[in-house]
Parts: C-alpha cells; sequence; structure tokens
C-alpha cells in the first residue's frame, strides 16, 4: 500500500508535467527559442539555449515545442536532440497554426 502511494506522488511530482519551449524562424533572424520568457536565437547564443534546454530537460521529462508548419526542422530538430540526449523522454512539436 505504501508503495502505491509513494508511486502516486512521485507520479504526480512537476518533474513529470510538461513545459512549453516556444521555437520559431523569421528570414532576418533565423532560429530562435523562448524557454520561460527568454528569448535565444541561434546559432549566436547556442551555449546559452543549450545550458536552459538541459535545465528544462531535468525538470521536465515531458517537453512540448511550439511553433508554426512553417518552423524549418533544422530549428525543431536542433532542440530536440538536446533536450533528448539531456534526459527528456517525450518531446513533441505542437503546431499553432489555426
Amino acid at each position: 500500500m505504501l508503495y502505491l502511494l509513494t508511486s502516486a506522488l512521485a507520479m504526480a511530482t512537476p518533474a513529470t508535467a510538461e513545459v512549453e519551449v516556444r521555437v520559431g524562424y523569421t528570414e532576418q533572424t533565423g532560429c530562435s527559442a523562448i524557454i520561460g520568457g527568454k528569448e535565444y536565437r541561434l546559432p549566436e547564443e547556442r551555449e546559452a539555449l543549450d545550458a536552459a534546454l538541459k535545465a528544462v530537460a531535468e525538470k521536465a521529462k515531458h517537453v512540448a515545442l511550439l511553433g508554426d508548419s512553417e518552423t524549418p526542422y533544422r530549428c525543431i530538430g536542433a532542440l530536440i536532440y538536446v533536450l533528448q540526449v539531456n534526459g527528456a523522454t517525450k518531446v513533441e512539436f505542437k503546431t499553432l497554426d489555426r
């Protein structure tokens, strides 16, 4: 009984909550990601973005990347790779298109 309660509590911890990361692209600025209200541009801020993504992966194993259908895969794929290498077990892309 205690084991089941402990397991249920572990499943309800913030570490299992979904975290959202916005990803985008413009011809003028290239790829970008917004994490916790801070915008990171690639490739200029690659190291800072990698550190932020590592912190996200340590905090939550489920990460949703939010963008539109025009976001190039090179922008999305770079984020997926860093998240998975750092422990995120579920990374998905959700389109914001209407």
